[in-house]
């Protein structure tokens, strides 16, 4: 008696607030994802020398052989500093690409879960007591 009782109410839960539940921890994940990667902080810094390092010049006398040495190590500071950040703004845009499939997945399975419960406890029944 108690389980036709909570069946109902069961199955209201699993197809309203337990579906919506899903896209609630989903958008909690790519939230933590995004954060997590500092993707707005990369996209701003993205043509930024990598970890603050640039060559200043060393005197006040002007020298066309310092002067070009400093353009390249500060360019060569700025190209690692650009392929590290889009390769982690690469990597936090997959691992969110991942994300949305994984949700994707769970809920046509977290609909197909009920039905997949009943033919299991059938199958298993059958099983036990073949006919």
């Amino acid at each position: 008696m108690g389980f036709a009782l909570i069946l109902p109410q069961y199955i209201r839960w699993h197809y309203s607030d337990g579906f919506r539940g899903i896209f609630d921890v989903a958008g909690d994940l790519v939230w933590f994802v995004y954060h997590f990667f500092s993707l707005p902080l990369l996209a701003k810094t993205l043509f930024s020398p990598w970890r603050r390092l640039k060559e200043n010049q060393r005197t006040n006398i002007i020298e066309p052989s310092l002067l070009f040495g400093n353009l390249v190590i500060n360019s060569i500071m700025r190209f690692v500093g650009f392929g590290v950040r889009i390769m982690t703004i690469g990597i936090g845009f997959v691992v969110i690409l991942m994300l949305l499939v994984a949700t994707v997945v769970v809920s046509v399975l977290w609909l197909c879960m009920p039905v997949a419960l009943i033919l299991l406890v059938l199958a298993g029944i059958r099983f036990i007591l073949p006919l």
